[in-house]
């Protein structure tokens, strides 16, 4: 049969056998009327009295999916749920959909509630206490007062015992929680004589039974010996019990059966016709004084399938390592991956998908944009798999379509929606298909997955994260924290690209080298920046969209371009730098204290086969600077100033005295004695001061290493250079920063 529609049941965690006779229930049906069946659970029970803690909230998320999915209507199992404050939530956001929706046994006035068959059970128990076991003095313990199901099991009761005559004084009945405490209060009571000691105790839940069990065994009485009880449910629990208890199974795969059927109603506008429930069943055991255990089939196949189940995957389990697997991945295949390999330990599913919300990973470039902690508009199926169809890649959807094979033809389909979550964050939901509803129960293992699987996407988001601020740190490293054009680290990164461009056409990659001084008389310690700034002005602002700029130290300067035509092979290096200067002499004319500053040059083209780049920058530097050599005079005064300049622009040269004295001819103590009266303070000193400042400089504005500052302020030793510095300044290095 195709599926017609598709039908939202809303259930707390499915976690004992009446949970998954309920689903059972409403699956069989409602593949019957051809309707897919999309289960919305987690694995919280809580009680009103619980924490609202983050992780519940994130929990309870999964209902506002049922909310906004696109089904034909709602089975709502508010008598389930122990939390009303949830319970009162839930109907609101049902309410706001508009859609068909039935509530299973929970009294209210906002939709239709239909309940299972309550009396036939409690009759034929009571009955069969009365005919069989010849009991006269029997006690009934029901629910809460003023519940539908304990009202009516408890009138079926007393309806039973009136009808074959018994002394109603010595039937009594007490109301209770469906829950132990009631039972061990009863148990107390009949131990201590307050009430009579009874033939039978008649149960309205299998939980009240098996507590008062264990509470007349613990007061010496003897069940069956001398007390027989019954239960009510078909808990796997009441066959597993020591009498096996005697009890009423299928109550809830009814009320199950009902609910679909009045929803097909509701949503068809039309009475079903021909559509029949099952029928409950009673199990006559040893707690009830019967010798022959119609359970014992039951349980032993529950014991040797758990067994086996066990014996199969405990082991899988404990040793497979998953929570540390999932929180190890570093790209989402790798996760994907690792989520794939690890899918068995999910126990009985058909199918299995992963499906994540599409911004899971946050804003990373808007990092104060506040995060959506509820499910995304789209979702990402990240993993879709089964034994008999193949994996599919990464698929986008709307999230209220579920799945996108909901949206194919299919036959009707049991699908459980299980929450997958960050605290209160939705990050999106694990979607399991089973055979039918009672193949689905949420087992410790099956949580621990869950929430594992959301920590490793939550530490791949970490990781992600982490990778995307050391890129964009790398990024920040490409430009010159200064002029905020290209460094050199950002000149080497981006020059393979023109190179690959310039091989594909043919052509070289064109290099010019520029180096300028200020030729003013100002102190350009002081003003070196707004040098350095107007010169790198002027270069960018010269720069076509073809073209690059970088600053590769303190007065250098390379543009980089591939070359388009060979006519504009020499030119364009000439015309470039005559356009430089231009621009600088316009600055300059708001910019009175700077003079317009004196320029060399070298030009250079780069072939895919040419030397290293950097080589060849190397090359243009050290001929620029025996251009600049070659352009002085034999005025001494003239050229200690250019020197100092030079030291002043690029301390971090091997300024050594010696060579200095040799290329001007003079020796070195006349040189000394030139420098000191000329400036007023020592060649060595001087040096030692340009330093000092501009590492003072870096220590402030970067956050780069000593030895990095160190290297750069022209100090082959950090030891040297911190001892020089501690002396200048009175503090070492790390003291300075640390005060800033």
């Amino acid at each position: 049969m195709t599926s017609e529609g598709k039908i939202g049941v809303i259930i707390p965690a499915v976690l004992d056998h009446i949970d998954t006779e309920l689903l059972d229930g409403i699956h069989t049906k409602a593949s019957e009327l051809g309707y897919d069946t999309l289960v919305f659970t987690n694995a919280s029970k809580s009680q009103d009295y619980h924490p609202h803690t983050d992780y519940i909230i994130g929990e309870e998320k999964i209902y506002s999916l049922a909310a906004s999915a696109d089904v034909d209507g709602f089975i709502f199992a508010a008598g389930h749920f122990m939390k009303r404050e949830l319970v009162r939530s839930i109907f609101s956001m049902l309410k706001e959909t508009g859609k068909p929706c039935v509530v299973l046994a929970y009294p209210n006035d906002d939709f239709p509630c239909v309940y299972a068959e309550q009396t036939e059970g409690i009759t034929r128990l009571t009955e069969h206490l009365i005919l069989e076991h010849n009991c006269r003095k029997i006690y009934c313990l029901t629910g809460n007062k003023g519940i539908y199901e304990a009202e009516q099991r408890l009138k079926a009761f007393c309806d039973t015992v009136k009808k074959y005559g018994l002394d109603e004084s010595e039937c009594r009945y007490f109301y209770g929680d469906f829950w132990k405490q009631s039972a061990v209060e009863l148990a107390e009571n009949i131990a201590a004589e307050k009430i009579p000691v009874p033939d039978a105790v008649v149960c309205a839940s299998d939980t009240m039974a098996l507590t008062l069990c264990e509470a007349l065994k613990s007061h010496g009485f003897g069940v069956p010996e001398d007390i027989l009880v019954t239960g009510y449910d078909g808990n796997i629990d009441a066959f597993l019990n020591f009498p096996p208890l005697a009890t009423v199974s299928g109550s809830e795969r009814i009320l199950g059966e009902k609910g679909v059927i009045r929803l097909s109603e509701l949503i068809s506008g039309k009475p079903a016709e021909n559509v029949k429930t099952s029928q409950i069943t009673v199990h006559y055991n040893r707690s009830c004084g019967c010798h022959t255990d119609s359970p014992h089939t039951i349980r032993n196949e529950f014991i040797s399938r758990h067994l086996e189940f066990n014996r199969i995957f405990g082991e899988y389990f404990l040793t497979s390592d998953f929570i540390v697997r999932l929180s190890d991945t570093s790209s989402v295949e790798e996760y994907i991956t690792t989520v794939d390999s690890l899918a068995f330990l999910m126990p009985k599913w058909k199918h299995l998908s992963l499906c994540i919300c599409q911004d899971w990973l946050g804003y990373f470039e808007n990092p104060d944009t506040p995060e959506n902690e509820n499910y995304s508009e789209n979702m990402l199926m990240m993993l879709s798999k089964s034994r008999i169809e193949p994996e599919c890649g990464i698929v986008t959807f709307p999230t209220e379509n579920l799945l996108p094979s909901l949206m194919k033809e299919h036959t009707p389909r049991c699908i459980v929606f299980l929450p997958l979550h960050y605290g209160r964050k939705a990050l999106g939901y694990c979607a399991l298909e089973y055979e039918n509803g009672g193949s689905y129960i949420m087992e410790e293992r099956c949580k621990s997955w869950c929430d594992s699987v959301s920590n490793g996407l939550i530490a791949l988001r970490n990781k992600l994260y982490t990778g995307y601020i050391q890129q964009k740190n790398e990024e920040y490293s490409y430009f010159d924290t200064i002029t905020g054009i290209f460094s050199l680290k950002g000149l080497i990164h981006i020059f393979p690209t023109f190179l690959k461009k310039a091989e594909k056409t043919g052509k070289c990659v064109q290099v010019i080298a520029l180096s300028c001084r200020n030729t003013g008389k100002e102190d350009i310690d002081s003003r070196a920046d707004n040098f350095l700034t107007l010169v790198a002005n002027a270069v960018q602002m010269s720069c076509a969209d073809s073209e690059i700029a970088a600053r590769i130290n303190e007065g250098y300067f390379i543009v980089i371009r591939v070359l388009t035509e060979e006519s504009e092979r020499q030119r364009w290096s000439d015309e470039k730098i005559l356009q430089i200067i231009r621009m600088v002499k316009s600055i300059q004319s708001q910019l009175k204290t700077l003079k317009v500053p004196d320029f060399v040059y070298e030009y250079s083209e780069v072939f895919p086969d040419s030397n290293p780049f950097d080589y060849i920058i190397t090359e243009m530097i050290t001929k620029l600077n025996e251009k600049r050599f070659s352009k002085r005079n034999s005025n001494y005064a003239a050229l200690l100033a250019e020197l100092r300049l030079e030291i002043r622009a690029n301390p971090q040269f091997d300024w050594n005295s010696d060579s200095i004295a040799d290329e001007y001819g003079i020796s070195k103590g006349y040189l000394m004695k030139l420098y000191k009266a000329q400036f007023g303070i020592t060649f060595t000193d001087d040096l030692i001061n340009v330093r000092l400042d501009k590492a003072r400089k870096l220590l402030k504005s970067t956050n780069m290493r000593l030895a990095e500052i160190a290297d750069n302020c022209g100090y082959n030793n950090i030891y040297h250079f911190m001892r020089q510095f501690k002396k200048r300044f009175g503090m070492t290095a790390i003291q300075y920063r640390n005060n800033l």
